[in-house]
């Protein structure tokens, strides 16, 4: 697995790309959403209300896999992503509201997936991403 660190401003946006319709896409492990469907209901879960000043509103880390690795995470999928989010969660890298979404690209595509958590926590605190590159890729290891 390759992870890769990005930031949202626009969780919507993100939304938008991560559960497309025209890529098959799905959710495959949320938490604290009211919807793993309805994108607008998505979007509104991950407004920043309780601080609509931070700039960076969500982490978005894209996990691809090997080709070769397609058949495995046909019927083990939410063990791995599972595995990662532990892993992630052992080192301080804990989310209240997050879901991932699967793409289903081309076939000669890598199988990849879509993290995507909001950086306010429930109680109005921001979520440590210091490092989180880092703990992104041993989780993937």
């Amino acid at each position: 697995m390759i992870t890769k660190i990005r930031y949202s401003k626009n969780p919507g946006k993100t939304i938008d790309y991560i559960l497309n319709p025209k890529k098959g896409a799905h959710v495959v492990i949320a938490r604290g959403v009211s919807s793993l469907t309805d994108r607008s209901i998505l979007t509104r879960d991950f407004k920043c209300s309780l601080r609509p000043s931070l700039k960076v509103k969500a982490v978005h880390i894209p996990m691809s896999f090997h080709v070769n690795d397609t058949a495995t995470l046909e019927s083990h999928a939410e063990e791995i992503i599972g595995d990662w989010i532990r892993h992630m969660e052992k080192h301080g890298y804990c989310f209240d509201q997050f879901i991932i979404g699967c793409h289903h690209d081309k076939d000669d595509k890598n199988p990849h997936f879509h993290f995507l958590a909001n950086v306010v926590l429930d109680d109005g605190t921001r979520a440590n991403l210091a490092n989180i590159g880092k703990a992104a890729k041993e989780a993937s290891i």
